[in-house]
């Protein structure tokens, strides 16, 4: 609405992100075969990266689909030298491959979103 994403951090922390499908999907496997359900299981999805990094794939999306740029702002980043190592997402549970991409995800997100900016202008002015 206001043509920025603006993260409170630096946005440097790392996120696996997993689709609603992929999720689903798994729980339909578990649920067709519950004799071989895992005590634990750790759903992933095929991307881990940046809050910040995500930001900037959404702005991305945001210009694909309505041609409207929005900058992506955040705190001034430090850089320390001895930056821990990112921690890696692994699981045992074999994994359902993503029937949609992050990018076609956010592309139908910003559609719908671009689609109904009228009603989300007017739930804006509501809450502020």
């Amino acid at each position: 609405m206001r043509g920025q994403i603006t993260l409170r951090s630096s946005g440097e922390q790392r996120r696996n992100f997993v689709s609603s499908r992929s999720i689903a999907e798994t729980i339909c496997r578990i649920l067709d075969t519950p004799s071989k359900m895992p005590a634990i299981i750790n759903v992933l999805g095929n991307i881990t990266e940046s809050v910040y990094q995500y930001a900037e794939r959404s702005a991305d999306s945001l210009f694909r689909i309505s041609g409207r740029h929005c900058a992506v702002v955040r705190p001034s980043v430090d850089s320390p030298t001895n930056k821990p190592k990112p921690l890696c997402y692994a699981s045992k549970f074999s994994q359902v491959q993503e029937t949609i991409s992050p990018d076609e995800h956010l592309d139908q997100l910003m559609l719908q979103f671009t689609q109904d900016s009228g009603w989300l202008m007017e739930r804006h002015k509501e809450n502020f």
